[in-house]
Parts: structure tokens; sequence; C-alpha cells
């Protein structure tokens, strides 16, 4: 029986946001969880979280209900079944659902892959409470629109879909019929940034989740051969025991790392990706925090977009085992490293904080932006000034 957290704090909340953070609390969600707290720092929300008792044979596990449904029946006969989110019924004789006290000018229903959608439950009811629906999928292929099924149902009630992979945009609009628009990843910036107080790099490189395996053991080779601190993950993507605070360390761990891997989203899954680049979130956490991102950066639109600058990533062909050749050129050459320190976190302040992508959102509902959002850009703007300044006395 699915059941909602309400989170109704806010008597004058314009903004309803549907979270699954409750269900899935994971490393691989936990950027999406600091985007929409961020929203509930800066705009008037309200929030409501599916809850699930869980199955006492598999309370640990981090997937939640679909996870599990996929797992005894398969994606296949699952996509097969009913959708029972009432989405037949016209919005005119649906009940309003309880907990949800008034009406508000947007619904954000907040997903990392479209099966999240299960989970949210009722949306129609969710939907008939707003005057503007949008639904946000962090991570969908232009391969998986085919696959879909029941869902593209539910994506056709919404007024306005967002994605974070452009090569969708277009088939997954041509298969809803809806408004479909491209939203790139974001960090809390302010939260990532090293300035003012920079910190020791003490952490040589940082290859976060996984690796192309040739590049791995070149930097194991270097961390064996020298001193030389090398830190990466040997967990999958386990559950958090607080999303805000796995978000905090790692930003404590990017603002002391000198080097950091950035490779193309879904890079060990090209049978799902088709050949399809995107800059993933790691691109945008590393550049955040000052590091010197050293990879395979997608040269297409969405890069020259978002990481148009000099050397905003330092070449690596994928799945090189040539790394140590690369960073001994930038060692070589500490001035170029300090720049693109900067460039980064300054390009960063200015382009990747949550408060632009927000914007983008309240601007396609036709809402103005908040008191607090302006006091946000203002900080940021002061803040990129000022390591700009420093920039230029270093210079």
């Amino acid at each position: 029986m699915r059941t909602y957290r309400f989170d109704m704090k806010t008597p004058d909340a314009r903004v309803l946001i549907v979270s699954n953070r409750d269900i899935a609390p994971v490393v691989s969600r936990s950027g999406l969880y600091e985007f929409e707290d961020l929203v509930g720092a800066m705009d008037a929300i309200d929030l409501i979280a599916p809850q699930e008792t869980p199955d006492p044979a598999d309370a640990r596990s981090p997937v939640g209900h679909v996870g599990r449904t996929l797992q005894r029946l398969g994606a296949k006969a699952f996509r097969r079944l009913s959708v029972t989110l009432e989405e037949s019924a016209p919005l005119s004789v649906r009940r309003p659902p309880s907990g949800v006290a008034h009406d508000y000018e947007i619904l954000f229903v907040s997903n990392q892959s479209a099966s999240d959608l299960y989970n949210v439950g009722p949306c129609a009811m969710w939907r008939s409470r707003a005057r503007i629906s949008m639904c946000y999928i962090d991570e969908i292929y232009p391969s998986d629109v085919a696959g879909l099924g029941n869902l593209l149902n539910v994506l056709k009630n919404f007024d306005h879909i967002f994605v974070s992979v452009r090569d969708a945009v277009a088939p997954l609009a041509s298969a809803t019929g809806r408004p479909c628009h491209f939203l790139a990843p974001s960090v809390d910036t302010l939260e990532f940034c090293p300035y003012p107080a920079a910190r020791d790099r003490v952490i040589d490189f940082y290859a976060m989740g996984k690796r192309p395996p040739e590049t791995h053991k070149a930097l194991l080779r270097m961390a064996e051969q020298g001193d030389w601190y090398y830190v990466y993950d040997t967990l999958t993507n386990c559950p958090v025991t607080s999303n805000a605070e796995h978000r905090r360390r790692l930003a404590e761990m990017l603002k002391r790392t000198r080097y950091f891997l950035a490779t193309a989203v879904r890079h060990y899954n090209p049978e799902r990706t088709k050949g399809n680049q995107e800059l993933g979130l790691r691109y945008f956490e590393g550049a955040a925090a000052g590091t010197v991102l050293i990879g395979d950066a997608p040269f297409n639109e969405s890069f020259t977009e978002n990481f148009g600058w000099q050397d905003s990533v330092i070449p690596l062909e994928f799945n090189s085992g040539d790394i140590a050749d690369v960073i001994a050129e930038l060692e070589a050459d500490p001035e170029r490293v300090e720049r693109i320190r900067r460039a980064n976190v300054v390009n960063s302040l200015r382009r990747h904080d949550h408060v632009y992508r927000w914007a983008e959102i309240l601007s396609i509902a036709g809402l103005v932006e908040t008191p607090n959002m302006q006091v946000r850009r203002r900080r940021l703007d002061e803040l990129a000034l000022s390591v700009e300044q420093k920039t230029r006395e270093f210079r």
C-alpha cells in the first residue's frame, strides 16, 4: 500500500514538489535531492515523498518497490502492467488529494528515471491542484523512449517535460506530444566553491564511480610508485545516511582534490547510449570545486554551451593508459593549473548553480524569480568577482 509523507510547512507555497527521496536515498540520486532542497530554500514549496512499508526480506534494499518488481517480473513484463494512477478520469471529476491543502502554480515531479513515475502514485490528483505540471527525468536516452510503454500515457498528461540528455528531447517530444526541454545538470556552487578559504589539495587524483579500466590501472601504478594519493570508489550505488551530509562530504573532498576524472555519462553502457554522449553531473561538481578535469569530453552542443572556456576539460582518450603523461605536462606548468582552477570556479558560479536551472523552469512556467533567488544571484556574482580579482593578482 503506497503512503505519502506530506511536508506542508509553507502556507503560501506556490510549488508542489513530488520527490523519491524517501524511497531511494542512494548516492546516485543525492545531487537531485540537493537541487530539490535548494529550490526549497529559494522558493516557497511544499513537498510530497512516497513511502512504503519495506518487505522484511529486503528491507535494506535501496531500489524500492519498482526495483524489486522489475527483479521479480523482468522489465518487459513490468511495462505491460496497467498503470493505476487514475489517469483516465477527467481532471474535473477527480477527488482532491487528502493532505494537500491548497492549489499551486507548479507541480514539479522529480525523477531520476522514467520508471520512478510508478512510485509517485496518483499523479493525476497532484496535477489537479496545480496551474501547470512539470516532470523532470534525469536519465533517459533516445533508445529508452520506445520501451516506455504505459509511462508515455503518464508523461502525456504533463504540461512540460525536462531531461538532462539533449538527444532525448526530440524523440520524447514526438512520442508524448508535449513540450520537452533540455536542462543541464547543476550544483550548489556556493557549497562546492573552494574560495575564499582555499583548502590544501591533499588528494592528487579522484575518480568517482565507475572508471575506464586501463586509466584506473595507470593511476594505481602512479599511486604505487610514489607519494601520490589516488582516491577511487570501491562501493556501488549504496544508500546514504543523509543526502545533505553526503553532498557536503563530496564537496569537501573535491575542494581538496587536484585532478578529477570526467567521462561522458553511461560510458560503460554503449548498448543503451547508442553513441549519444552527454555531460554528466561530475563535470559540474569537479569544475565548481576547482579541480582540473581530465577526460573524454563530449565535444557537442552541450559541451560548447556549458564548458566552452579554455582548458575546461584536459583531453584524454577514453580508457587511455597514458594519463601519467597528461598529468606530467600539467605539473610542469603550475601557472596554467592555477588558471584552470580559477576559470572552472568562476564559470561554475556564473553558469551552473541550481538557481540558474530553477530560473529556466520558472521562465517556462511564466513565473517571476523570488527575492531569495535574487539574493543568491548577487552572492554568486560577488564571489565570482572576488575569484577573478585574485586571478589578476596571481598573474
